[in-house]
């Protein structure tokens, strides 16, 4: 990514000093993943195009559920969560999955787009507690979230990939080692934020 020195000029201005950047390919579903940081009244990048990919359809202004695609724009990143817990992982808000926990994407019932533990009378969710281990390492993406607009989508995490080629259902995924890298190196006294572009 180019330095946009009025973009980051705004982003001081919001109180956000990290920012994770994922340029989207054209070569869809392939992406890179570069993170930004505040220090010293200067912006530096200290993790360089990671690999990653995003949703099997792309991107978009325009995210509906079930489309497959990545919602394009600029999110908070509020939590860590997943089974493995790393010493370095402590500078983030951290949540262990259970085999209770569901992320609901029924649009019509009332905790669309919430993560809930335990019983549910949503028609649909994700049990985040995956047997493919892919969460096992992510993040949550405040997208939709206020407020949760019906329809809009739901569950847009950062996640670890099935493979290099291999597109999401609308997340962000990699490699178990750059998602690592990644997260150990958000702080949220930092305020992460996340900027999905194409």
């Amino acid at each position: 990514m180019i330095f946009d020195e009025r973009l980051f000029g705004e982003l001081t201005k919001l109180n956000i000093f990290q920012l994770v950047v994922v340029n989207i390919s054209p070569d869809i579903p392939v992406a890179s993943v570069n993170l930004f940081s505040y220090n010293e009244g200067k912006w530096t990048s200290p993790l360089i195009d990671l690999p990653a990919v995003v949703g099997k359809n792309g991107a978009t202004g325009n995210k509906q559920e079930g489309d497959n695609k990545t919602p394009l724009g600029l999110y908070k990143i509020s939590l860590i969560f997943g089974t493995l817990l790393d010493s370095k992982i402590n500078k983030m808000p951290f949540r262990r999955i259970s085999s209770e926990d569901k992320y609901i994407d029924d649009s019509e019932h009332p905790d669309y787009n919430c993560w809930i533990s335990g019983g549910t009378s949503a028609r649909s969710y994700e049990i985040m507690l995956r047997p493919d281990g892919l969460y096992a390492l992510g993040a949550i993406i405040d997208y939709n979230t206020n407020p949760v607009i019906p329809g809009k989508g739901s569950a847009i995490f950062l996640h670890i990939w099935r493979g290099q080629r291999t597109g999401t259902e609308g997340c962000i995924a990699m490699s178990l080692t750059n998602l690592k890298l990644l997260l150990e190196s958000l702080k949220f006294s930092r305020n992460p934020h996340i900027l999905i572009t194409s």
